[in-house]
């Protein structure tokens, strides 16, 4: 890039030509092609009136030779830079600053502005499994009837606990028992997932409405950068791109955070024998009246008139499994940045 200084001599020529509509820039992420207006130093001697029938006669000079304000304000600023134009599709040029205080598009550099993201980060998933308590389908409750609590005799089940039955044709004695249902063990899986915080650095563009004034063709005359930004001027486009020449430092912004962070499924294990026991309480008549006692499933007790058992208690353990961290975090709705 190159800097040329222009000063305010005899005759103020301004770095802007606000008598040019065909300069300006797109809002960010559009093209900003520059403007193709040309302005003209104004001669420093007096220009002359001349027959233009004579060849001898020198030529007159052009561009503006005095302020279109009266007061003598053109309203331009005191100095700039000649820029490399933005290329098409690219905005700019742009200038940047960054951090979590970020100042205002001021001055000449308020035509656009686009907020953005960049350094995005965060630590991994913190991920822990812990099991709850063993649970399993008990099935139905069965009594077997016995001769003394030995040779069996048959059979019958009753499913529905805390609720009284009848327990005829009574025999010798009885044996309750339940037969789970086999695969059904399991133990609730408890997880704990615990994503960090994501960091990242704002990062705000600002653009202006420049002219092509006296620089030279292919830039554009660009006011001073103001002292909040960073010193040196960049271009801008929507989605990932390689840099023009003019402007070979490539950083890519982002409008959001997408974060996938998470923890593979947390699973527990049954281990060893998951068993159901319930407590059945006896009474003498059919109908719950008297009660005579009770028994343990899996034990053996004389016959009796009724009973009532409660909802079975399960025994067991799982061993949870260790889940890993997975997924990423980075940035979404890229934006190219280009700096020289």
């Amino acid at each position: 890039m190159r800097w040329s200084i222009l000063l305010t001599s005899l005759v103020l020529t301004g770095c802007f030509d606000p008598n040019d509509p065909t300069g300006g820039e797109p809002a960010l992420g559009g093209s900003s092609s520059g403007s193709t207006s040309s302005g003209t130093s104004a001669s420093s001697g007096e220009a002359t009136s001349t027959d233009p029938t004579d060849p001898t006669a020198p030529s007159t000079t052009t561009g503006s030779t005095e302020p279109t304000d009266p007061s003598g304000d053109t309203g331009a600023p005191s100095e700039c830079t000649c820029a490399i134009a933005a290329p098409n599709n690219w905005t700019g040029p742009v200038v940047v600053a960054r951090g979590d205080e970020l100042p205002d598009c001021v001055g000449a550099f308020t035509g656009s502005q686009l907020d953005a993201l960049i350094d995005i980060a965060g630590e991994a998933a913190n991920c822990e499994c812990s099991c709850g308590a063993a649970d399993m389908d008990c099935g139905e409750l069965s009594l077997l009837y016995r001769q003394s609590c030995g040779q069996p005799i048959f059979a019958e089940t009753f499913s529905e606990p805390d609720t009284c039955h009848d327990n005829t044709p009574a025999q010798n004695s009885t044996n309750p028992f339940f037969t789970p249902v086999d695969g059904s063990e399991s133990c609730p899986p408890s997880p704990t997932v615990e994503v960090p915080p994501a960091s990242s650095t704002p990062i705000r563009m600002c653009g202006g409405t420049f002219e092509q004034a006296e620089c030279g063709p292919g830039e554009q005359c660009i006011a001073a950068v103001p002292g909040a930004f960073e010193q040196r001027l960049c271009v801008a486009r929507l989605g990932v791109h390689d840099c023009p020449p003019a402007y070979p430092e490539q950083e890519i912004t982002f409008g959001s955070i997408a974060d996938s962070r998470g923890c593979t499924d947390c699973d527990c294990a049954p281990q060893g024998t998951f068993e159901c026991a319930s407590t059945l309480q006896l009474y003498s008549g059919d109908e719950c009246g008297t009660a005579t006692g009770t028994v343990e499933t899996g034990g053996c007790v004389g016959s009796w008139g009724s009973f009532e058992f409660a909802p079975p208690t399960i025994t067991g353990s799982c061993t949870p499994n260790v889940p890993d961290a997975d997924g990423e975090i980075g940035g979404a709705e890229p934006t190219t940045l280009c700096c020289n």
